[in-house]
């Protein structure tokens, strides 16, 4: 079943009214909205998680209520981050440093890794909260994820395959060591992303470097081969800097400070915003042959 037209949900509401919408006892106002593969969640200005859609391995966090409601997430604090992947949801507070973990990872191989984490999970504490390192975002793809803490490192674990997590595993022990917290060749990070299959930071000087899937040159490095240690990209205009990159599976899309959009990747249903290029050539081709 589709929703073909926009369709309100009434909990959320931030008018300033005091008039409550039926069916509902409260209005919540919202400070931040995530999707992942087939699900969402949404935090509010105080910290508290919402979650809705798919919970088959346990991305909700949450096993009560219907899942096709937002339902609150049983969280012992406030949060004021959230990564979403594909079956997998990460919460985290930044003033705390601490990281909550539900759902579960994939890989090429095996499919799902591990069992499903049906609740909210702390993670990550020998890493987040050693000496004075605490951690600043938390960023999912589908099946994997990076941090970026105070120290301008660069950490990433969950599925190996095409190195988006900054090493190749080959061994037989290669799924229990991918889901270790392990850093990444990153120096003086600021800021990270991740694309379906792919990984991003920026230095403090405002260079921007990439790893992971590449079959559709979606690293934007200038060939297709995979990488597991980040590689720089160089732009077309000098001086630019990225503020914001937001990756599909096969393609990425980029803002710059100057406020530029700039787009790689795969392009054959034209989703770089550039024109149709693989379209165009398939055509020209037809009337060559």
């Amino acid at each position: 079943m589709e929703i073909k037209r926009a369709k309100k949900i009434e909990l959320f509401n931030n008018d300033g009214s005091d008039e409550i919408p039926a069916g509902i006892s409260e209005k919540v106002p919202v400070a931040v909205l995530e999707c992942g593969g087939m699900h969402t969640v949404v935090l509010t200005p105080n910290g508290v998680a919402y979650s809705w859609g798919c919970n088959d391995d346990g991305a909700l966090g949450r096993q009560s209520g219907n899942d096709g409601l937002p339902g609150r997430v049983p969280l012992d604090q406030p949060v004021n981050g959230v990564a979403l992947g594909g079956s997998h949801s990460i919460f985290y507070n930044t003033e705390l440093s601490n990281a909550f973990f539900t759902g579960l990872y994939r890989d090429a191989v095996k499919g799902k890794v591990g069992d499903a984490i049906l609740l909210p999970t702390n993670f990550g504490a020998e890493t987040f909260r050693a000496g004075k390192r605490r951690v600043l975002k938390i960023a999912s793809g589908l099946d994997h994820s990076v941090a970026l803490t105070n120290d301008g490192k660069v950490w990433a674990w969950g599925d190996a395959e095409s190195g988006k997590i900054g090493r190749f595993l080959r061994s037989r022990e290669r799924i229990n060591r991918s889901r270790s917290i392990r850093p990444v060749g990153a120096k003086k990070a600021v800021d990270v992303w991740c694309g379906g299959h792919n990984s991003f930071y920026k230095n403090d000087k405002g260079q921007l470097f990439a790893w992971g899937l590449n079959n559709h040159g979606q690293l934007g490095i200038g060939h297709r081969e995979n990488v597991c240690a980040p590689s720089k990209i160089i732009w077309p205009e000098s001086g630019e800097e990225a503020t914001m990159i937001a990756g599909g599976e096969h393609h990425t899309t980029c803002l710059t400070k100057s406020g530029r959009v700039y787009c790689w990747g795969r392009n054959d249903e034209g989703e770089l915003g550039v024109g149709d290029l693989f379209g165009k050539y398939r055509k020209e081709q037809a009337v060559l042959e």
